[in-house]
């Protein structure tokens, strides 16, 4: 299990910032069904002007510098209650799981211990003499 300084500095990688989505080209002009009437097509509209790049916030590096900071604090108290957290999880799903086994257990056991001490029925061919072995 890593130790909280080492979980922290993956979390730490999870916070970065997205970066913004290269400008994409536009797509070629293509004119939709009611600018094209019996033939005849309407002027193209320009295409819209590329998005403007995002501008530079100093209150993001702010916010992940700090961000960063109360998670290195919390680490090592943050990571002893998520383990207890799942410890306790997966105990309570293990003692459902315990329950179910045992009861599917004993339906099977009772299922063959009854066919086991049921006893043999009888036979009609065994015990009734044919009519043609009479003769």
């Amino acid at each position: 299990m890593p130790s909280g300084d080492e979980s922290f500095r993956a979390m730490e990688l999870e916070l970065e910032l997205p970066q913004p989505a290269p400008a994409t080209p536009q797509p070629p002009y293509v004119p939709v069904l009611s600018e094209v009437i019996g033939g005849r097509s309407a002027a193209p509209v320009s295409p819209a002007p590329p998005a403007a790049a995002p501008v530079f916030d100093p209150r993001d590096a702010l916010v992940r510098a700090t961000t960063q900071a109360v998670l290195r604090t919390l680490g090592p108290e943050f990571e002893q209650r998520l383990a207890q957290a799942m410890s306790r999880a997966l105990h309570e799903q293990l003692q459902g799981l315990h329950t179910r086994v045992r009861q599917t257990l004993a339906r099977e056991v009772h299922a063959a211990v009854t066919a086991a001490l049921k006893p043999p029925q009888p036979s009609s061919s065994n015990n009734t003499p044919s009519p043609r072995a009479t003769v």
